[in-house]
């Protein structure tokens, strides 16, 4: 993925992931010309591609074991 991110001057690149320095996504100022990144349950986003996103935004949790969503209920979920 990381070789495919060369078109990073076309759009920003969001990742849609947990760590310390995402904001959460209902704070995103969303551009029209941006591309999202999401990982999965078990292993999230790649560092390296992490390094490449221009922002990473978080959907806030509710304290609890879960630490993940599934891809498509993250994405109905920023999608809507």
């Amino acid at each position: 993925l990381v070789e495919q991110l060369s078109f990073a001057h076309l759009a920003e690149l969001i990742a849609i992931e947990n760590t310390t320095q995402a904001v959460p996504f209902q704070e995103k100022k969303w551009a029209s010309n941006c591309a999202l990144i999401f990982g999965n349950e078990r292993n999230g986003i790649d560092q390296e591609v992490l390094n490449r996103c221009h922002q990473v935004v978080q959907i806030p949790m509710a304290p609890s074991n879960i630490s993940s969503l599934n891809v498509g209920v993250a994405a109905a979920i920023i999608f809507s």
